[in-house]
């Protein structure tokens, strides 16, 4: 995500078995490479904007 321009939204159809952990890292990630990119309600485990 670090290499292109503004992502519009991150769009992520993931399992609601996704432990907090690693729902919290994806999270942060998108946020520390796309700051203003929302994030999509189906990263699992409330991790959404």
């Amino acid at each position: 995500m670090g290499n292109y321009c503004d992502i519009a939204v991150a769009w992520l159809d993931v399992p609601m078995t996704l432990s907090d952990e690693l729902s919290q890292t994806i999270y942060e990630t998108v946020k520390h490479l796309q700051p203003d990119c929302p994030i999509n309600s189906r990263l699992g485990v409330g991790r959404y904007d």
